[in-house]
């Protein structure tokens, strides 16, 4: 810091104030047994999207590319889906409905545009629209792109080859015409593809992704989860929840190098995540049923999550899972873990999973848990992963449950620097305040299959968790139905990053003199909407952390 010190005399001679808070915190942070915690994070507070009384499950999340500050919110809602609009960070939603169906919805953000798009289920088919940036609820007419059994996600990302084009990619599940019978309905991965999507049905192209050829009885992909890499090649993580012989209901991963023309491996069913037989998928507990996890939270059997980390070219591929810690039988109730492994190749082959065991989070493993599952994955700026979860640990009581009604859970947020490094370390927070219980949601009720977390904006200097939760009442002493909790987190290395290139230099320094006397709000290092003293600590005790890094 010697060398900088002369760059900060201005400061001393300019009047500072102390400014309002948003109530904003840093997170104490429980460090992993492997290393001393990574620098801190903030994390901001719970803000519920849906209106109050009224119930939301899979709730989704993203950001304006342009602007982080516009967050928008989906979910699956009484009648069709409901969506939720942030203009000032998530401190605050603007919610309204859609009448479109079953629901299912997912989000992207467009890369160089304020646009958002909205992927959702409605009966048989799968519906795209779109909003404008600083638009609180304005979205184009919905129309359809593919006929889909189970949820559509959308992702977008540059052409292979031509960079300056657009690429839209909506996955979904079909169901296969083929002679399968009872529980072996079987079901194919297909994609809606268009380089000009806001034209319309006829703008999309589609495409059988996987398994190329006949599909076996056996086959299911459930939660196609397209990502688009900055080469413009797309990899997709599915799970596969009937598959009995082959994987094992656990996750696999296909790709497509030619903007979805063909898929690879060609014919196959994907590359398998996790073909250790050692590592086991969870059973799901039905009500009445006992197994790992309940159905009220997940009725999947591994909900596979996707993320890249931009910070590398080519960037790397993340997929996160759940499974069982130790095998066993599948009538039994036993630990589960999250499992998390990457791709360095842009999703040609994948490192073998690291699991994310209790002693890295500090916990004493039993043989009914604590549980770690249905996580949400996402990479920020300094290429650490940050992963949401529900967990059980502060249940007092472990022991297997039927129906699962008395079960106790939270959500988790956890940062891992260094993944799969000795040096690999793990930071945590709660992120619901009180452990609620399944007790009180409705018979055939869930809270998701799926949970997300989101970069903000082109940079993840911050991030936008999602999760469903109840939230208790103190007055009535009653717990709410399910609601859509979105919180902001704020990654401290990453805020002194002024000039997006992933690294402390000098150029971040000149661009926060600039803005600090400017009085421009890039100069609110410590996001409390004042530029004052504590900018210029904040900045400088960021700067140092990303440069250690």
């Amino acid at each position: 810091m010697k060398a900088r010190s002369n760059r900060w005399q201005f400061a001393s001679r300019r009047g500072m104030s102390s400014g309002m808070s948003l109530g904003l915190s840093i997170v104490a942070i429980a460090g992993s047994a492997l290393a001393a915690p990574p620098p801190p994070y903030v994390v901001g507070p719970a803000v519920q999207a849906n209106p109050t009384g009224i119930l939301w499950k899979e709730c989704a999340v993203t950001s304006n590319y342009m602007n982080d500050s516009e967050v928008v919110v989906c979910a699956i809602a009484p009648g069709g889906v409901a969506t939720a609009v942030s203009l000032n960070a998530g401190a605050s939603f603007i919610s309204s409905a859609m009448v479109l169906g079953a629901g299912d919805p997912s989000l992207t953000n467009v890369p160089g545009s304020g646009r958002i798009w909205l992927c959702v289920k409605a009966s048989a088919d799968t519906f795209v629209t779109y909003k404008e940036a600083n638009e609180t609820q304005v979205w184009a007419t919905p129309f359809s792109v593919g006929n889909a059994y189970d949820k559509p996600w959308i992702a977008v990302g540059p052409k292979a080859g031509d960079p300056g084009t657009l690429r839209f990619y909506s996955g979904y599940l079909r169901r296969h015409t083929s002679t399968c019978t009872g529980n072996y309905a079987s079901f194919a991965n297909w994609f809606a593809i268009s380089d000009d999507p806001d034209q319309g049905s006829s703008a999309w192209t589609v495409t059988k992704a996987s398994p190329v050829g006949g599909v076996p009885c056996d086959y299911s992909g459930w939660g196609t989860m397209p990502v688009v890499l900055d080469d413009g090649r797309v990899v997709v993580v599915t799970g596969d929840a009937i598959n009995l012989e082959d994987n094992g209901k656990k996750p696999y991963v296909y790709r497509s190098i030619d903007n979805g023309t063909t898929w690879l491996p060609e014919g196959g069913q994907g590359i398998r995540i996790a073909p250790q037989q050692s590592i086991q998928a969870i059973q799901v507990g039905y009500d009445g049923a006992v197994a790992d996890v309940p159905k009220k939270i997940d009725r999947r059997n591994c909900a596979p999550t996707i993320a890249v980390d931009r910070t590398r070219t080519p960037n790397w591929v993340y997929v996160a899972f759940y499974a069982r810690a130790v095998p066993g039988d599948e009538t039994q109730d036993l630990n589960t873990d999250l499992y998390i492994c990457r791709s360095t190749d842009g999703g040609a082959s994948f490192d073998a999973p690291v699991a994310i065991t209790d002693s890295m989070l500090g916990l004493v493993a039993q043989t009914h848990g604590p549980d770690q599952f249905v996580p949400g994955l996402a990479v920020d700026c300094t290429g650490s992963l940050v992963v949401t979860f529900y967990d059980n640990r502060n249940d007092s009581d472990l022991s297997p449950g039927e129906p699962y009604l008395g079960e106790m859970y939270d959500v988790y947020l956890a940062r891992i620097t260094n993944f799969g490094l000795a040096n690999m370390a793990i930071s945590q927070v709660r992120l619901t305040p009180q452990t609620f219980p399944l007790a009180d949601l409705p018979t055939f009720d869930y809270l998701g299959d799926y949970q997300t977390i989101s970069p903000g904006g082109a940079t993840a200097k911050c991030l936008y968790a999602a999760y469903i939760a109840p939230a208790f009442d103190s007055q009535t002493q009653t717990w709410s139905v399910p609601n859509c909790f979105v919180r902001k987190i704020t990654i401290g290395p990453c805020l002194a990053d002024l000039n997006l290139n992933s690294i402390a230099d000098p150029g971040d320094f000149d661009v926060f003199v600039d803005a600090f006397l400017a009085e421009d709000l890039q100069a609110d290092i410590n996001e409390n909407l004042m530029i004052d003293e504590d900018d210029y600590e904040s900045f400088v005790e960021s700067y140092d952390a990303l440069e250690h890094l």
